[in-house]
Parts: structure tokens; sequence; C-alpha cells
């Protein structure tokens, strides 16, 4: 694990490596970990480095249903919490294991808590219905010869999607909306069913 330049995706930091006293994140892609190491005494403007010293962390810790970990470490008495995403989502157990090991640290397992899923998803299900909505009336107006055209911030993106619900109709987009919706129900309702496995290392 030492030594070693693993890949991040979902998040500001694109590598990080571990040395004999320090977790090291760059904002930069590095090859090797002697490039990394050497970014923490050169870094700038085009890129930002992020140490965690050791010494500091006191847990590891993860989700079976999420892809990344959260690094647990202490800075002037408050505790801090990383999460890191690596690129090969297979390789997320053996790295927090690996990171635990260097620490010497014990696994323990727990159940997560049941309400925190299903408020994401009632989340999930009010956007769902929202964006159902407004995707209605769009196609709606549409009927009536108004366009919807956004302008600003993510127009293309608002754009596409209004286009894509001029093309359903106001029936379609209902249609869409029960499916995405009965969908996230069912997922609600497995996870409710079926907690997923926490694991941290402490």
């Amino acid at each position: 694990m030492k030594n070693q330049i693993v890949p991040l995706t979902e998040g500001k930091y694109k590598v990080f490596g571990v040395s004999d006293d320090a977790i090291i994140f760059s904002t930069k892609n590095h090859n090797n970990f002697e490039s990394l190491q050497e970014a923490t005494e050169k870094s700038g403007l085009l890129e930002s480095v992020f140490i965690i010293l050791l010494y500091t962390v006191t847990g590891i810790r993860y989700n079976e249903e999420n892809k990344g970990f959260d690094i647990v470490y202490d800075e002037a008495g408050d505790e801090k919490t990383l999460s890191v995403v690596p690129q090969d989502a297979s390789e997320r157990n053996s790295i927090a294991e690996a990171l635990a090991g260097i620490k010497g640290f014990e696994p323990e397992q727990s159940e997560e808590s049941k309400t925190k899923p299903l408020l994401l998803n009632l989340l999930y299900i009010a956007i769902t219905v929202y964006v159902t909505w407004v995707g209605r009336q769009i196609a709606i107006d549409a009927e009536h010869g108004q366009h919807f055209v956004a302008t600003g911030r993510k127009s293309g993106i608002k754009n596409l999607l209004a286009g894509i619900a001029e093309k359903l109709g106001p029936n379609g987009v209902i249609m869409a909306g029960v499916i995405v919706a009965l969908f996230l129900i069912f997922l609600a309702y497995q996870r409710f069913n079926k907690p997923a496995t926490e694991v941290k290392y402490s």
C-alpha cells in the first residue's frame, strides 16, 4: 500500500498515496509516488496537495452500498472526515483494509440505520414528482406552441430535458415519472428490509 499511486474519481483529488508518515492527496494526476511526494514541496496554482498525517487518523469506515470509504482524522481536536472514491470501485475494500492495517485498526461490522436510506429515497421520489410535474407543464405548453428555451448556466442540459419532455408529451412524461418513482420505491423497500453492512476500522 505504501509508496503506491491510487487513482480517484468523484471528488476534488485525482490520486492519493501513502508514505511512512502521511496520506498525500493531489488534484493532479501522478504516474508514480515519487512525483506525488515531490508535489508536496512545490505545489502551486495548478495543483493543490492535501496531507493527512498518519498519527492523526482515528478510523476508516465505509458502507457496502457505496463506492468509496471515509478517512476519519483529528484536526486540532476536531473530528474531520475525507471521502475517498477509488477509480476502481472493486478495490475499495482492499484499500480500506490496507490503510487500516498500517494503523493497526481492527474491523467492526454493523447494520446501517434504516431511517437514513429510507429518507434519502423519499427525497429522490419527491424530486422525481417535481421534475415530472415541471416536464408535464413544459409538454402542455409545447402543445400550445410555447416552447421552453433555457438560458444561463446549464442551459444545454435544461433544453435537452425540455426537448425530451416535448417529444414524450404530457402523458408520456407522467408515465416516465411513474416508472422512475416505482423503481425508487422498490429500491427503498429492498434497502429497508435488507440494510447494508457498515464497516468501521478503529
